[in-house]
């Protein structure tokens, strides 16, 4: 049998490598929206700035020992991560975390922001300038075995765990300056904060295999316009797991999983 492609999945203290969900699942943003005609005949909508994804994962057909981590941990009733391959080697950071979002009450108008100035590279015409120190969002996840890469655009600082990150400029146009060290070799894992006083227009977090990209010459791609995160926040089942059976022999019982999973975007 050919092996199955891999997937870093699981709780904020237990992450592992389970089987990879069927690929080409659809995520659906959703939030707050609201439209109305008036006596007039005029319209208007109005929308919240933050949206949340909803997503369903189906695991394909396969013994009920082989699925064994992952009906585990869909049965935790955690929040649970989950790292996109996909996300990895793009921006592996939640959207709400890579780039300011405009009138996104609670999480980044409670942040004073500046005007981007010159929007090189596509970069997002809003930055952060917190006055304090800022925790930015959620712990990230990244798989065993895996070294992280940051890079963050503007002028001033970020820190990843212990590791601080020195913006470039707009213009300079790479993704991603700095390793961050593991901090768990099972199990690592980052919270990302801002300095007083930087101007942050955009966050970049990549991983690839330690054996594979040693040095900052080796990230792929290191080079371009402001990439947007396409990762997960943390996730909680909308509903329970459902199991569909596909045989009721003895040596040939096998089942495929599926969950559907609600974004947290705030904690």
């Amino acid at each position: 049998m050919p092996k199955r492609p891999k997937v870093w999945f699981g709780t904020l203290n237990d992450m592992r490598w389970i089987d990879a969900p069927v690929a080409n699942f659809q995520s659906n943003s959703t939030g707050f929206n609201y439209s109305a005609t008036t006596l007039r005949g005029d319209g208007f909508a109005k929308r919240s700035a933050l949206t949340h994804r909803e997503f369903t994962l189906t695991w394909a057909a396969n013994t009920v020992a082989e699925h064994a981590a992952l009906l585990y941990l869909l049965s935790t009733n955690e929040l649970l991560y989950y790292v996109d391959p996909l996300a990895m080697k793009t921006n592996l950071l939640p959207g709400f975390m890579s780039h300011y979002i405009p009138n996104a009450t609670v999480f980044t108008d409670d942040i004073p922001h500046v005007a981007t100035p010159g929007t090189y590279n596509g970069a997002p015409a809003w930055s952060w300038n917190p006055a304090w120190i800022w925790q930015i969002g959620q712990k990230i996840h990244w798989p065993e075995g895996y070294k992280l890469w940051a890079g963050c655009r503007g002028d001033g600082t970020i820190q990843i765990n212990e590791t601080a990150v020195t913006a470039v400029s707009e213009f300079d146009g790479r993704y991603v300056t700095t390793q961050i060290p593991t901090n768990n070799v099972s199990n690592p894992w980052g919270e990302i904060q801002m300095w007083a006083s930087s101007r942050i227009s955009s966050i970049c977090l990549r991983a690839y295999p330690e054996m594979q990209v040693k040095t900052i010459n080796d990230v792929p791609n290191n080079y371009g316009p402001f990439l947007p995160g396409m990762g997960y926040g943390a996730l909680q089942q909308k509903e329970p797991y459902s199991i569909q059976e596909y045989s009721a022999a003895i040596d040939g019982y096998e089942v495929a999983v599926t969950a559907t999973f609600v974004e947290k975007v705030l904690l």
